[in-house]
């Protein structure tokens, strides 16, 4: 009888330390997704489009970060890490509407401001949007996309009938991978 009180005693013990293994495990696991779910960063794409280039640029981009994409009259309501915002140039101008949208943001929920642009030679938006943060004093990505069609030997203005080329969708795509986690 001995023996077998030993031995029940023995699994009862190796029980008792793998319910509190599996326990640890658990907690582990849970710490490990609040840590994940506090250091994921989190994006908004917003865009100004007149033509629908600019709009197909946005859903690419927003497409790889795993969000929407959304036009101007979208607001910033949470705070992001990142906020891509482009537009196109129209006649060689400022994108007024970009303008009028930065300046009516509440800047303290924006980490960085990644700009984008699809024009046909000049890209006076992208510049328009450094200025922006410069004078606001909010951080603005080194690196920006700008899709210039023409010289960049899309006659076509981009489009293969109504789809963007692979190659130009993944030139899109590789940049707002640049900005994961």
């Amino acid at each position: 009888m001995g023996r077998y009180l030993q031995r029940l005693a023995i699994s009862q013990l190796l029980l008792y330390n793998n319910c509190v293994q599996y326990s640890l495990m658990q907690s582990l696991h849970k710490i490990n997704l609040i840590i994940m779910e506090d250091f994921s960063m989190t994006y908004a794409v917003r865009y100004q489009s007149q033509g629908g280039k600019t709009k197909k640029v946005a859903q690419i981009l927003a497409q790889t970060l795993g969000v929407e994409a959304y036009d101007l009259d979208t607001p910033i309501t949470e705070q992001v890490d990142y906020l891509f915002i482009g537009g196109g140039l129209y006649i060689k101008r400022y994108n007024q509407p970009i303008k009028d949208y930065l300046e009516g943001t509440d800047l303290s929920l924006i980490g960085e401001i990644v700009p984008f642009a699809t024009c046909n030679e000049f890209s006076n938006v992208i510049k328009q949007i450094r200025n922006f943060c410069k004078n606001n004093n909010i951080k603005c990505a080194n690196e920006d996309l700008c899709i210039k069609w023409v010289l960049e030997g899309m006659f076509d203005i981009g489009f293969k009938g109504a789809e963007f080329t692979p190659e130009l969708e993944n030139r899109i795509k590789e940049f707002a991978g640049k900005f994961l986690a």
